[in-house]
């Protein structure tokens, strides 16, 4: 994550010409690390962010060529006025680059394990989606359930062998994530 966080600090940036980017509807989203709720809640209209003090930010916009996905670069904004933005990040992660920006700003990001006692697996709750390498991981020792979209837990794995817990705990940790453990009474 600090590679993360160092890149985004000294990526390059280019001047926006002001008068052709007020001509054009923008729908950018700037991502905002300090905000309430899960990553994909922290995204918010360019439009809507007329007092954020001036610095880097995350930026995205819809990919014209491919709708459901989006172009990322990072921006230099002041008051919501865009006044450079880097050439458009590709081929980073997003979701790892997003856990990166939390922890610079400090943001607690929390996972949250149930089970029962004796019980030889767990279930684990996240609030935000996990970068690719960390998905596959609990693909692998784990089956994803589906969650309401009202729930504060996004993300739902069932079925953790509590013998993989070590290592989904470190990858997690990896990530800024805190590990937190609400352990049940067995019934019976």
């Amino acid at each position: 994550l600090r590679e993360l966080q160092n890149a985004f600090q000294q990526a390059q940036l280019i001047p926006v010409d002001q008068g052709a980017r007020e001509s054009t509807p923008s729908q950018a989203q700037v991502y905002l690390p300090h905000a309430p709720g899960s990553q994909e809640e922290r995204w918010q209209p360019l439009t809507r962010v007329t007092r954020l003090s001036a610095g880097r930010y995350l930026l995205r916009r819809p990919d014209r060529w491919q709708p459901g996905r989006f172009q990322y670069s990072i921006a230099l904004l002041d008051q919501g006025r865009l006044l450079q933005e880097s050439h458009p990040w590709e081929e980073i992660d997003i979701p790892r680059l997003c856990y990166a920006l939390d922890q610079a700003a400090g943001r607690r990001t929390i996972a949250r394990w149930y089970g029962q006692a004796g019980s030889e697996t767990l279930t684990l709750h996240l609030e935000s989606h996990l970068p690719r390498r960390e998905y596959r991981l609990l693909q692998a020792v784990g089956e994803r359930l589906p969650v309401s979209p009202n729930s504060t837990w996004r993300y739902c794995w069932r079925a953790i062998a509590r013998s993989d817990l070590p290592l989904v705990a470190q990858a997690l940790q990896s990530l800024g994530i805190t590990s937190e453990h609400q352990i049940t009474a067995s019934t019976g």
